[in-house]
């Protein structure tokens, strides 16, 4: 069984796209021990230390700009300005580079999708207009599954309207096709799914994938500390105004309630969430520096187990806050991050709290919320944790379902494998006893009759050659 793995961050730098990937492999590991699971990726050494299980198909920003190229309709300026800029820095940075040998990488991605008996797209928050140009390419190595006739998922996704009409018309062709669409959360991406045509009976809601690590991660009782992260970049709107009043209301309720403040940084850089963080602790902790040494997700997860609660402008740091039954206040500036913190609050409610940080009482408003769910924080978290374990589930059985002819096969080989169990825990010859005790499982049988079989098809095979059989015999008898 090969598995190649699409997700939401190639490079891995940012503990939240990092995590989702981890239980991505995680889960597809447990259910197929023997799957060599093949992820695309930037950096096979941080490929390596996050997910040992999982191989590296490197897929680097020329691969891509092809395949992007591919779809990039001249027309819609957000797709073909980002292909001209990245074919200009091609030529600059490669310029004796030859057609031919950007091909050949391209060729080597075709030939991993050729190899995958099935294709997943992780968990992430990609095909909108935000990431235009990584949706897309996620959504054309869909589109190469599907019309190989692999079957091909997505999971764990945060799915929301697209303006773009280019990439929307390529998630209306593509979307519909796929054998399952988990969505990560209730309010958006089960209605956004059906209106580009995506069968409701194909639609699953999950919550976000990495709610798993965090609930397994949660601590006997709530901590102490108030979690601080702010997400400044391109996509989030936040500009220095709004990061000094964050700093000022952050540290008067830490005075007032006697917390420390714990850094939680979820990208390392392109943003770095850590050199923000520093600004707003400086004069109430100036010893710290963001916690840029937090290099694992699990790290930061653990961390936020020290809190009472979070104040957030990242996505992942709310996640791993509720997910171990920790209150969050979700700081939102853009429609893309409304409707990221919306989304959670649906699949937690009450101590998932957002706030518009364009309101102008924002100041006072920020200021109440936080005393608010430090008050409440107790009373909150055991329906928290309930619905973090309820998400944990469901998430769970979306990467165990089969279509209905998948899931005869299955109890055909589970009927049969039972029955071989049960045989020769009763039979009487001591043979048979003795494998019996081998074989406690029934994924144990499975790996005893395929060993059985490839023993016999060599056995057979030796001997048609070693009496003189052709090649081409062999192959008729085969049917090859």
């Amino acid at each position: 069984m090969r598995i190649l793995v699409e997700h939401s961050g190639y490079a891995l730098i940012n503990h939240g796209d990092t995590a989702m990937l981890q239980v991505a492999v995680q889960r597809v590991a447990q259910l197929w021990p023997d799957a060599y699971i093949e992820v695309i990726t930037s950096d096979a050494a941080l490929l390596k230390k996050y997910c040992p299980d999982a191989h590296p198909l490197l897929l680097t920003r020329l691969s891509r700009w092809h395949q992007i190229r591919r779809l990039a309709d001249p027309q819609i300026d957000a797709i073909a300005g980002w292909v001209r800029m990245l074919e200009k820095q091609a030529r600059q940075r490669f310029p004796r580079l030859r057609p031919q040998q950007l091909e050949r990488k391209w060729k080597g991605y075709i030939n991993a999708v050729d190899k995958a008996d099935f294709v997943l797209a992780a968990g992430g928050g990609y095909i909108n207009d935000t990431f235009l140009a990584h949706g897309a390419g996620v959504l054309e190595t869909l589109q190469e599954a599907i019309q190989r006739g692999k079957p091909a998922v997505i999971l764990g996704h945060g799915f929301e309207p697209i303006d773009n009409p280019a990439l929307r018309a390529k998630a209306q062709a593509v979307l519909p096709k796929l054998n399952l669409v988990g969505c990560r959360e209730k309010r958006y991406g089960p209605a956004t799914l059906q209106s580009w045509g995506v069968s409701p009976n194909k639609i699953v809601v999950t919550g976000d994938d990495t709610v798993e690590l965090g609930y397994k991660e949660r601590a006997a009782e709530l901590g102490n500390g108030l979690g601080v992260n702010l997400r400044v970049a391109w996509y989030a709107g936040v500009n220095k105004k709004l990061v000094e009043i964050v700093r000022g209301v952050l540290q008067n309720a830490a005075r007032k309630h006697a917390a420390p403040l714990i850094s939680l940084p979820i990208a390392t850089r392109c943003p770095s969430d850590a050199s923000y963080i520093e600004k707003l602790l400086e004069g109430y902790s100036d010893a710290s520096n963001g916690e840029r040494d937090l290099d694992n997700p699990l790290d930061v997860v653990r961390r936020t187990g020290h809190c009472r609660m979070v104040i957030t402008g990242s996505y992942h740091a709310a996640v791993f806050a509720l997910s171990q039954g920790i209150p969050a206040v979700c700081l939102s500036q853009t429609n893309y991050y409304v409707r990221k913190f919306q989304g959670l609050n649906s699949q937690f409610g009450d101590g998932c709290y957002v706030l518009a940080m364009d309101d102008a009482d924002f100041r006072y408003k920020l200021a109440d919320t936080i005393d608010q769910a430090w008050e409440r924080a107790e009373k909150d978290r055991p329906h928290l944790l309930e619905a973090a374990e309820q998400q944990v589930k469901l998430g769970l059985e979306a990467y165990q379902m089969r279509s209905g002819r998948g899931a005869i096969i299955h109890w055909h080989l589970v009927f049969c494998a039972h029955t071989l169990l049960t045989f020769l825990k009763k039979s009487a010859v001591d043979a048979d006893k003795r494998l019996a005790k081998n074989l406690a499982t029934l994924g144990d049988v499975c790996r005893w009759v395929k060993k059985q079989c490839s023993r016999k098809f060599v056995d057979w095979l030796f001997l048609k050659f070693k009496h003189k059989a052709k090649p081409e015999s062999i192959y008729r008898m085969l049917k090859i």
